[in-house]
Parts: C-alpha cells; sequence; structure tokens
C-alpha cells in the first residue's frame, strides 16, 4: 500500500480497517509511513478501508480498497489428479502447482492402504506396476501455508485397453511388414533428428509404436531374449497369437527391426523381419506407458 508523501507532514498514525474477508472487523494501527507491507493473506477478496489520525483526532474512513489474493494455495479448490491402468501398469499425472514444497501419495488396493510415497517438487506424474484391483490414489501437496489435495480411483487389470485390436493369426506377415515399413518411414521423414538420436534415446522408437497401435494394439516392444527390464532399442514386436500379451514370447511374437545402423553413424527407418529375436523374445510396453504415452 502507497500514500502521497505529504501525508507524513499531516498525520500522527493511521488505523487499517479490515472491511471484507477472512480478516473482517479487525482495525490494526499502522506507522505513518508513504507506504506499508502487510502480511501474507489467503486466497480470496478483501475489503480494506483507511481512518488518519491527526491534531483533529479519526478522521472518516476512506473509500473502499478491494483486492483479491491468488499468491496463498492453501484453502484453493481440490487438486485435479487423473489416474489410469492399463496391462497392469498405473500412471498417476497431476498439474504443476507454483510455489510447491513437495508431494506425497498415498495408494490404498482394495481399499488397504500399501503405499505412501514422497516426491520432490518438480514432479507431475507417477507410474508403478498394479496387479489387478481397484486402487485409490490420494495426492497431498505441501506448501508453506499448509496442504492441498486431490484424489483419483481407478481400476487396473491385464487385458489391453480400448481400441484397435485384430483377431489372432488374422494378418499375414506380408501386411504386417508392410505396415511397420509405411510407418518407420513417414516417422523418420517427420522426426528425423530423433531418429538420428536414437542410441540412447527412445523417444523415436515410441512414435513409431504409438503410430502402430492406433492401427493394430498387438504391436509391442521387446524385451532383448526374454529379459524383463531390458528393452530392444531398435525392436517392434506383435503378438498374433490368441493368448494375452504379457505372456507372448519368442513362440507367439513377430518382431521388426526399425532402425537401420543403430548406434551407427548414419540410423535410417527399418522393417527388417527378424522372426524370433535371437531365438528368445517377450512382448511388452511397459517402457513405452512408462514414458507417458498413451496406452
Amino acid at each position: 500500500m502507497t500514500y502521497p508523501s505529504s501525508i507524513k507532514e499531516t498525520l500522527s498514525g493511521l488505523v487499517l480497517e479490515v472491511t471484507g474477508g477472512p480478516f473482517a472487523g479487525q482495525s490494526i494501527p499502522l506507522a505513518v509511513s508513504t507506504s506499508q507491507l502487510l502480511a501474507p493473506v489467503p486466497n480470496g477478496a478483501h475489503t480494506l478501508q483507511i481512518r488518519a489520525i491527526g491534531a483533529g483526532g479519526v478522521s472518516a474512513p476512506s473509500s473502499v480498497l478491494a483486492f483479491s489474493s491468488p499468491g496463498s494455495p492453501c484453502g484453493g479448490a481440490a487438486i485435479p489428479v487423473a489416474g489410469s491402468a492399463s496391462y497392469g501398469f498405473a500412471n498417476v499425472s497431476w498439474p504443476a502447482l507454483p510455489g510447491v514444497l513437495g508431494y506425497r501419495l498415498d495408494v490404498l488396493y482394495n481399499g488397504v492402504a500399501v503405499v505412501s510415497t514422497p516426491f520432490a517438487p518438480n514432479t507431475t506424474r507417477a507410474s508403478a506396476l498394479a496387479g489387478p484391483g481397484n486402487y485409490t490414489v490420494n495426492l497431498t501437496a505441501q506448501f508453506a501455508c499448509g496442504t492441498l489435495a486431490g484424489t483419483t480411483s481407478f481400476v487396473s487389470s491385464t487385458a489391453p485397453p480400448p481400441g484397435p485390436r485384430r483377431a489372432p493369426n488374422s494378418v499375414g506377415l506380408g501386411t504386417l511388414t508392410g505396415e511397420v515399413a509405411s510407418v518407420t518411414n513417414q516417422v523418420a521423414a517427420a522426426y528425423g533428428g530423433e531418429l538420428q538420436r536414437s542410441c540412447g534415446n527412445n523417444a523415436w522408437l515410441f512414435r513409431v509404436l504409438s503410430r502402430l497401435r492406433a492401427i493394430d494394439n498387438r504391436y509391442g516392444l521387446n524385451w532383448k531374449r526374454g529379459v524383463v527390464g531390458d528393452m530392444s532399442q531398435d525392436v517392434i514386436a506383435y503378438n498374433f497369437a490368441d493368448i494375452p500379451d504379457f505372456q507372448a514370447g519368442a513362440p507367439h511374437i513377430h518382431a521388426w527391426d526399425v532402425i537401420s545402423s543403430h548406434c551407427g553413424s548414419n540410423p535410417g527407418p527399418n522393417a527388417a523381419y527378424i522372426g524370433d529375436p535371437r531365438g528368445s523374445a517377450g512382448w511388452t510396453v511397459f517402457p513405452y506407458l512408462q514414458a507417458g504415452y498413451t496406452p
């Protein structure tokens, strides 16, 4: 709050009267100064009036000063939290919140508390394996003034998500290879820089998978030699069999090398059929989902 400099010459004091808002009814004496720094106030609308104290006594109130404080998040609306699970893998996300000091996620599985995990202030997403069942995730955001909270609930299963899915053993290898070749060429033309940087970076491969899954969600990635956690960074897989995707291994998948000269001097788009990669394989989309892509 600021006042004209001449005020100091005629007054001996000021009184701040809060006429509206959480502190309505309070009167706060102020020193005579050309400006006043007021304490932090909570969210919402506030109205104030000033009375001056001089030789003739206390003045009539000033005109009403009205303002709204958006500075403190405490007492605000609930945090919008989104949660979903596909293939037994859960993703939870929320918007970035300015001024947050940290987060905590509390997870209930079929009504029983199972996990309470802290997260850093710059976090806006969490993901994890989620066995079949009902989940409720409660998010708490800590601020200097207190906390805000939000919640989401979802059901997890190992079934594929809704989307295009052709019948098992219904598409010939030539058709599938043509799809893979077409998509890799399209994505290479649009994101050539990502393709050149694909050694150690899965962004280009995940774009290819995203477009292929828009055709048929039997497309996925490959656990190298069937070792869970060791993803082939240049391979696309397809579960052609009448079994759940996550049970699809070496006898049940087609696979293509989609990056030629991967980690070489000039990576390029590819659609080389490799069948059962090195005699063992494992269908997966976990790394893709963990990166935040839509199932």
